[in-house]
């Protein structure tokens, strides 16, 4: 007894198309879309970047709000600084 399998009949000689040709992909193209793939390196990449921001941003936030904080402190004193160096 021979079994049928599913699927798409043979082809009655014809010879197989060419594929189309791929566009172009540079060496630094192929390797991002390389390492896109691995999915632990680029959750590792995005907490890097979150570590990497997060205290950068929140140094700016700090030294704007220092910033004015100083400046206001200085008008509500009259505009009279303090002698620090003196």
């Amino acid at each position: 007894m021979s079994a049928v399998l599913p699927g798409p009949a043979p082809s009655s000689g014809t010879a197989p198309t060419a594929a189309a040709p791929s566009k172009h992909v540079s060496p630094n193209q192929r390797a991002w879309a390389r390492f896109r793939r691995n999915r632990l390196g680029y959750l590792s990449l995005w907490i890097f970047a979150v570590m990497l921001g997060l205290p950068q941003k929140a140094t700016a936030l700090d030294i704007i709000t220092l910033k004015s904080a100083l400046v206001s402190k200085a008008f509500i004193t009259n505009c009279v600084a303090p002698d620090w160096f003196v």
